[in-house]
């Protein structure tokens, strides 16, 4: 005696899941900032001077948030900051979200994540640790950070991930200093087999100053480099649509 079981397209499945979390108001994938601060000082941080904001989640209060997510039906975490590895309790607070069930995605600028990090991820894998990349060049990529030897770690930090089989993705924010290197950074990103995306969006100082917004790309910029990066305006059109 054989018994068949239907088989359900992962799309579909996501559909459904979707249509019900919005209509029964569940949070299906979730957003939690567990430290304000951060190790680099881009010129276009939304948070200057992050160092003035002590803003950090204990561990208790992580736990806290992640028993009442289970109840709500939860399902994906994505933990940022800041640069959530500054955080002390980051192992801590990671663990408790694997071991609560979530899904885990990390956001993070890859500064910190050695090998022996790696080794820890090859053990205790996230969904996929999200790593912001800055420039091509050592010299770009350290006039925008402000730190450093950044440019060399995070290369160094990418390839070692991705020797131990972590999945990641890289994302660099679309501006007047980093336009003319996002063709190369998509290739850098190529050449190792890992998406790459750019966000155009950037955000006003939390305290009210517009410096970043003058990194803005004028409109037509934005277009032209869209399509330099997208060309077809495929990837951007599916974008578009999913919002």
């Amino acid at each position: 005696m054989s018994c068949g079981f239907p088989v359900v397209e992962a799309d579909v499945i996501r559909s459904r899941l979707s249509a019900r979390a919005r209509s029964e108001r569940i949070p299906l994938q979730v957003e939690l900032e567990i430290i304000a601060t951060c190790n680099y000082k881009c010129v276009q941080c939304y948070i200057p001077l992050c160092a003035e904001r002590g803003d950090m989640m204990s561990l208790e209060q992580a736990q806290a948030i992640f028993r009442k997510l289970v109840d709500a039906g939860t399902m994906g975490l994505l933990l940022t900051g800041g640069e959530i590895f500054t955080h002390r309790q980051f192992k801590e607070i990671y663990l408790s979200a694997k071991r609560s069930g979530f899904a885990v995605h990390l956001n993070s600028n890859g500064y910190f994540i050695t090998d022996k990090w790696a080794d820890f991820f090859a053990e205790w894998p996230p969904e996929i640790i999200s790593l912001s990349m800055y420039g091509a060049t050592r010299e770009s990529y350290e006039r925008l950070t402000g730190i450093p030897n950044s440019f060399d770690r995070f290369v160094r930090n990418v390839d070692g991930l991705l020797a131990r089989g972590i999945r990641i993705d890289l994302k660099c924010p679309a501006m007047t200093i980093t336009a003319d290197e996002l063709p190369l950074m998509k290739a850098f990103a190529d050449a190792r087999g890992v998406n790459f995306r750019s966000d155009f969006n950037i955000m006003p100082e939390e305290k009210g100053g517009n410096a970043p917004l003058q990194l803005m790309l004028a409109p037509r910029d934005h277009i032209d480099l869209l399509k330099r990066m997208d060309p077809g305006l495929e990837e951007t059109r599916k974008y578009s649509e999913a919002r």
